[in-house]
């Protein structure tokens, strides 16, 4: 559900190939209350990076990939996916705005 509302978040701000959203510095700019060492760094792109290929269409091997983790926590991890690609469709819709009416 988490990565399909990321993916829906993708796609409202117009992200493609031609009009790519950076993720370099993603969790930084857009998800700064949440810290993550080690592992849970990887857990965040992996899941970043699965509802980006939901949104360009494809399904992620999620239960091979998650499986390995030796916890149940993916779901948060792509919470914090949803909650990071929300917040830079927002920006990223502000930005087209502003720039619309100059």
């Amino acid at each position: 559900m988490f990565l399909h509302l990321a993916a829906d978040a993708l796609d409202w701000c117009g992200a493609s190939r031609a009009e790519p959203l950076p993720l370099e510095g993603l969790r930084e700019r857009f998800l700064p209350e949440a810290t993550f060492r080690g592992r849970q760094n990887a857990k965040f792109q992996y899941a970043v990076l699965a509802a980006a290929g939901v949104h360009g269409g494809t399904e992620p091997d999620l239960l091979d990939e998650v499986t390995s983790w030796q916890t149940v926590d993916f779901w948060q991890y792509a919470m914090y996916a949803a909650v990071a690609y929300i917040r830079a469709a927002a920006s990223r819709a502000s930005q087209c705005a502003k720039h619309a009416r100059t």
